[in-house]
């Protein structure tokens, strides 16, 4: 309870809760932080540099794309008496998504990874749920969130993958 306690002022004052040890407490205790933690604005913060740091990812990917396309293709659209905007939707566009495929399915499992990163400002995820139990000598909490990143991770792979084969119907 004291823990509790001391952590809901830290959250309330606006002050970042980094503990040394797993917290033990009931599931209580654990609604009432998570709705302080909402309150102080951690989780938003922890979205909105999510949002921020993976957009730039992918822009520079969709910008990669984009550049690699030969000018061939598109000159090959203008000749057919494409306007620009067609040009880019019905031929460089098409080419785009092929290619970008595989760094974009690295970029969305690295995502689904870095989420457990979010618990250093302090805000509740998966593996602070797991550690929880941990002082009280239960391991399998821990290795069930390891379990749940290891099928999510491989689900998302094996989705990539179909989708990659199916965009596979001709060679770059």
């Amino acid at each position: 309870q004291f823990h509790t306690q001391q952590m809901l002022t830290c959250l309330k004052n606006g002050s970042s809760v980094i503990c040394e040890k797993p917290m033990t407490g009931n599931a209580e205790d654990i609604d009432i932080l998570a709705k302080a933690e909402k309150e102080s604005g951690k989780f938003i913060a922890a979205a909105i540099a999510f949002i921020v740091n993976y957009a730039f990812y992918f822009s520079e990917i969709f910008r990669g794309g984009i550049e690699n396309i030969p000018q061939g293709q598109v000159e090959a659209g203008q000749v057919l008496g494409m306007t620009k905007r067609e040009t880019f939707f019905k031929v460089v566009l098409l080419r785009v998504v092929k290619r970008i495929m595989a760094p974009m399915s690295n970029e969305v499992i690295t995502l689904v990874k870095d989420t457990s990163l979010a618990r250093v400002i302090s805000v509740y995820e998966i593996i602070w749920e797991g550690e929880a139990f941990i002082k009280k000598g239960l391991l399998w909490p821990l290795f069930y969130t390891g379990a749940f990143f290891l099928l999510f991770c491989g689900v998302l792979t094996l989705l990539f993958r179909f989708i990659e084969k199916k965009l596979d119907y001709y060679k770059i």
